[in-house]
C-alpha cells in the first residue's frame, strides 16, 4: 500500500504540465523548502524533494519515465480509474520525510492540480484503513502520515504549531537549502548514531562512525547525472572512506553479474573523490545512453526479484 500511495503522489509524468506560479507563502525566488519542513515532524532525519515540473522538460526524463511506466503502469491506471486523478500529469512537487531509524514512520506531501477531494479521500481511506492518515489540504496538496506520525501530520497540516516540526532543526534545514540550490531532485540526510554504529560494527566501513551528513541529487538536463556527497567530521576518515569505496567499485566492475548485465561499462564512469572531510561520488551518462542504462537496471532488478 505504501508503494501505491507513493506512486499516487509522485508518479512521473510524461506530459509537460502547465506552468503554476509559486505559492504566495513561499519566499520570492525560492523553493518552498522551509514551508515543507514546517509540515513534517521534528524527528525527520531524511528529506527527499522531487520537482516534477522542472524534470519533465529535461533531456533524460523520457527514458526514466518509460522505465517507471513499464514497471508501474497497472498501479497508475488503477489510481486514475478510482480517483479521476492522473498521476502522470497532475503532480508538480513531492516531498518525502523519514526518521533517523526505519520504524514504519514516514510523511509525504504532494502538490498537485486541484483535486476532487471527496473522491480522492474516500479512495485513500478505503485502501489504507487505520494504517495511515491520508487527506487533502487546501484542495491541491495530498498529505500522508504513517506510524506514530499519523496524528502529528494532521496537526502540522493545520499550521497550529502545537508540535515542533523539522523546520526547527537548523542542521537539517541548512543541509536541505544547500543541496536544493541547484537541483530539482535531491535528498538530504542526517546520519543517526545507531546507523553509524551498525556500519562500523559491520567491519567494511569502520570510518563511518564519523559520517555526519549525506546528500544526493539527480540532474537530467544534459544527460543523466547522479551525485552523492558524504560529510564526515574529520579529514583522515574522509580519505579512508573514499579509498574503500574505490576498492569496492573496482570489485563490482569485475563481478560476473555486472558483466553479464552489461552494467560494468557504466561503473567505469563512476568517479569518487575526497576533499578534506567530504567524499563525492558521481556518475554521468549521456542522454543517448540513458535509456540503455535504465533498461539494463530494470532487467537486473527483475532478475533479483525472481531469484
Amino acid at each position: 500500500m505504501t508503494a501505491t500511495l507513493l506512486l499516487l503522489a509522485g508518479a512521473l509524468g510524461c506530459r509537460r504540465a502547465q506552468h503554476h506560479p509559486p505559492r504566495a507563502t513561499a519566499p520570492p525566488g525560492a523553493l518552498p523548502i522551509t514551508a515543507a519542513l514546517a509540515q513534517v515532524p521534528a524527528e525527520t532525519a531524511t528529506f527527499f524533494f522531487l520537482d516534477f515540473d522542472r524534470a519533465r522538460g529535461q533531456a533524460a526524463w523520457n527514458p526514466l519515465l518509460a522505465g517507471l511506466v513499464r514497471s508501474f503502469g497497472p498501479v497508475l491506471e488503477g489510481v486514475s480509474a478510482g480517483t479521476g486523478f492522473e498521476p502522470t500529469r497532475n503532480v508538480h512537487r513531492l516531498w518525502f520525510a523519514l526518521p533517523g531509524e526505519p520504524d514504519g514512520r514516514f510523511a509525504l506531501l504532494a502538490d498537485t492540480d486541484t483535486l476532487d477531494e471527496a473522491r480522492l479521500t474516500a479512495w485513500l481511506r478505503a485502501r489504507t484503513g487505520d494504517s495511515l492518515a491520508a487527506f487533502v489540504r487546501n484542495h491541491n496538496q495530498i498529505v500522508v502520515g504513517a506510524g506514530a506520525w499519523k496524528t502529528l501530520m494532521a496537526g502540522l497540516a493545520r499550521d497550529d504549531r502545537l508540535s515542533p516540526s523539522a523546520v526547527d532543526n537548523p542542521e537539517l534545514r541548512r543541509l536541505c537549502e544547500r543541496v536544493a540550490r541547484d537541483h530539482g531532485v535531491w535528498f538530504a540526510s542526517l546520519v543517526s548514531p545507531k546507523i553509524r554504529r551498525a556500519l562500523m560494527e559491520e567491519g567494511r566501513f569502520p570510518e563511518a562512525a564519523s559520517l555526519a551528513r549525506v546528500s544526493g541529487h539527480i540532474d537530467l538536463e544534459a544527460g543523466l547525472h547522479l551525485g552523492l556527497v558524504g560529510e564526515l567530521t574529520n579529514t583522515r576518515d574522509g580519505a579512508q572512506v573514499a579509498h574503500r569505496l574505490l576498492v569496492y567499485l573496482n570489485q563490482a566492475k569485475r563481478d560476473p553479474e555486472m558483466l553479464v548485465s552489461g552494467l560494468s561499462p557504466y561503473l567505469e564512469a563512476v568517479r569518487i573523490q575526497a576533499q578534506d572531510a567530504t567524499v563525492r561520488v558521481s556518475l554521468d551518462v549521456p542522454s543517448v545512453q540513458a535509456a540503455d542504462l535504465v533498461e539494463r537496471m530494470e532487467a537486473l532488478a527483475h532478475q533479483a526479484r525472481t531469484k
